[in-house]
């Protein structure tokens, strides 16, 4: 029996792999993170609206948070775009890292299938010469 050559490889390769999904869930988090962002803002966007009478320093006070809130609103829209083109990258580099490692363990698979057919093998010659010798005894006798 011979050990798997290419063992150290698939170690690599799978703790590449590993980190790579790691990096994928983290920036699908950042990404829902974000996204979460626009909505909030959205919604606070939404429910200001301007004041019905009062002074005008008021109705200015208002209007520069609305302007405020817009403008927060379109860095975060900004961001959740970024976020979103980072997980999507993410992805495709742990789709990368699998693709890497799927056929070195394929080969792991063959590998176990040949050294479990070698087992077989040599258990049955062992088995046939135990009979042969069992009978070569009992001819004797």
């Amino acid at each position: 029996m011979s050990g798997f050559r290419l063992a150290a490889l698939l170690r690599v390769r799978k703790l590449q792999q590993d980190a790579a999904a790691g990096r994928a869930g983290a920036a699908a988090a950042q990404a829902r993170t974000a996204e979460a962002a626009v909505e909030h803002r959205r919604t606070a966007l939404a429910s200001s609206g301007l004041p019905e009478g009062g002074d005008e320093l008021v109705w200015r006070a208002t209007v520069a948070g609305r302007a405020a809130l817009s403008s927060l609103l379109t860095t975060s829209r900004a961001l959740a775009e970024e976020r979103a083109r980072d997980a999507v990258q993410a992805q495709a580099e742990w789709a990368g890292a699998r693709r890497e490692v799927r056929p070195l363990e394929r080969l792991l698979e063959r590998h176990r299938e040949v050294e479990a057919a070698e087992e077989l093998r040599a258990e049955q010659v062992l088995l046939d010469e135990h009979a042969s010798r069992s009978g070569a005894g009992e001819a004797r006798s």
